[in-house]
């Protein structure tokens, strides 16, 4: 018995590219710019302040040539993920029906198995931004893929009253970002690690605040606090787990990464290695057959990597 075949490269490549099987929020929310190449290796422009403004000119002359701006330039290599799976003849019990196979069914096999290879690539594009927000880009196995000079962590203190209020340092925060990026910083995020983001919520100040409002209410209905000056504030307590199996987090718990959605970091994805080359597109799924023992091989890959365009657009509290 040889294992059916009934789905192309295509149709599971447009089938995975449509699939989200886990939340990247700090992907979906601050990366949104995405950007496909066609060679592995890439100069990238990265800002290094805000923009300046333009001069006026008499009518009649010569345009004015466009500054080069404060984009610096570096060369890196887009990392590659390529992972396969098999689907077994064993696999396929009870999927026969008379007249041929039971493709619903068959499709669900493949789905799953392209879920759990696409969760894992997810997870993994959602590490690299982190860490790149810290300043590098690494892989699973701490290997440094690029290196972004986003501003240094800043120690607060908020277990004690007498120290750091959190209002104001959020309010700080978000004038600091408003004159990085030369303007209106726009809805700004701040994932809290779980000891940081209790400081918060348990300071005085913030309870003083808290105290018959409505963001009481909502304390008490999510258990989660939402706004504070201007920033919205997320308790992000994922974790992953590296290479020896152990449970990491993705943020120091007492840390916080805060961002602007108006930074607006890209996705650089670069080409795909297909048995006719290289393919410019961000996923691809291949598929191969053996007969002994019976399986289908199914194999997806992509290229990602995220870019800090504006590193200082990025801020980082440490907190005790």
């Amino acid at each position: 018995m040889t294992v059916a075949m009934p789905f192309s490269s295509s149709v599971l490549t447009g089938a995975i590219d449509k699939r989200r099987p886990v939340q990247t929020p700090i992907l979906d929310r601050h990366f949104t710019r995405r950007r496909q190449v066609g060679t592995p290796n890439v100069q990238l422009e990265i800002v290094d302040g805000p923009e300046g403004l333009a001069v006026a000119i008499s009518h009649g002359v010569q345009s004015r040539r466009a500054p080069n701006g404060t984009e610096s330039g570096v060369t890196v290599t887009i990392p590659r993920f390529s992972e396969h799976d098999t689907i077994k003849a064993s696999d396929l019990i009870g999927l026969r029906e008379a007249g041929g196979q039971n493709l619903r069914t068959l499709q669900q096999v493949y789905v799953r198995k392209l879920d759990d290879i696409r969760r894992r690539f997810d997870r993994t594009q959602e590490y690299m931004a982190i860490k790149g927000c810290f300043g590098q880009v690494v892989d699973g196995k701490g290997t440094v893929i690029a290196t972004y000079d986003v501003p240094s962590v800043e120690n607060v203190t908020f277990s004690d009253a007498a120290q750091d209020n959190p209002v104001d340092v959020f309010d700080d925060v978000g004038t600091s970002l408003a004159r990085a990026l030369g303007g209106v910083p726009g809805i700004m995020h701040a994932y809290a690690g779980i000891s940081a983001y209790k400081m918060i919520r348990n300071h005085p100040k913030v309870l003083e605040l808290l105290t018959g409002t409505a963001s009481a209410n909502t304390l008490l209905a999510t258990g989660e606090l939402r706004v504070l000056s201007g920033v919205v504030i997320h308790k992000f307590v994922g974790v992953y787990a590296d290479l020896a199996g152990t449970d990491q987090v993705y943020i120091p718990d007492d840390e916080i990464l805060i961002l602007s959605e108006e930074s607006a970091f890209e996705v650089v994805n670069g080409p795909c290695e297909t048995p006719d080359g290289l393919v410019a597109q961000e996923w691809y799924v291949d598929t191969w057959q053996e007969r002994d023992p019976p399986a289908t091989f199914l194999r997806v890959e992509t290229n990602p990597l995220p870019v800090v365009t504006r590193p200082e657009a990025v801020r980082r509290l440490k907190v005790s």
